[in-house]
């Protein structure tokens, strides 16, 4: 992968990392017209490290989300990040687009759960590490988190992850008409989930 990033720095080509393709923000468009280089990810799919002591996880970044709950529940674990684009979407589209998911006020946005990232660049490897929050100097993980591949392409991230729920509730909600949904809506994250909001009328689901 250096040497591929390296030819196209040479030759001013233009790089698209390439995961799940669901170009929620646009990513798979060139930004200039001409020839570029599309780095395909796919195969970069494996669970590299995991600690269920710490609970932390070593994924690569062609891993689609499925395939890393998959991976996880295997022993118990979840990530609990479920955007819309969730069915295609990979490790490292989530990091690259600061991904946030229909669960995130309950396990929060994805870059909430990183911890360390690496990153493939034209001059070399760039490994974030895990220093404490208490640490001096910058947080490098912040300059990849949301870059859209602008500063080079995500090899791995290291995530938080969680026990997987034992049980799963589910709700759906029924309004007389579209007036009425946003205000019960905008309560919702106040009050918690699985708690009503503003009086709001529920229609419990199995």
């Amino acid at each position: 992968m250096l040497a591929v990033l390296r030819v196209c720095a040479e030759h001013g080509l233009p790089l698209v990392p390439f995961g799940g393709g669901t170009s929620v923000v646009g990513g798979l468009a060139p930004g200039r017209p001409g020839p570029f280089v599309a780095l395909d990810l796919r195969r970069m799919d494996g669970l590299l490290d995991l600690d269920p002591v710490s609970r932390t996880a070593t994924l690569q970044p062609g891993l689609r989300g499925p395939r890393a709950e998959a991976l996880l529940a295997e022993h118990g674990l979840t990530l609990g990040h479920f955007p819309q684009s969730y069915e295609w979407a990979t490790i490292g589209g989530f990091a690259a687009t600061r991904s946030s998911g229909q669960a995130s006020a309950g396990y929060g946005r994805f870059d909430e759960m990183v911890l360390s990232l690496t990153l493939a660049t034209p001059q070399g490897t760039l490994d974030t590490g895990r220093a404490p929050r208490s640490a001096a100097g910058p947080d490098l993980r912040q300059l990849i988190l949301g870059s859209e591949g602008a500063f080079g392409v995500i090899t791995s991230v290291t995530v938080r992850v969680r026990p997987v729920p034992q049980t799963r509730h589910y709700e759906g909600w029924h309004f007389p008409d579209f007036q009425e949904g946003p205000p019960h809506c905008a309560g919702s994250p106040r009050t918690g989930p699985g708690r009503p909001c503003c009086g709001c009328p529920t229609r419990p689901r199995p």
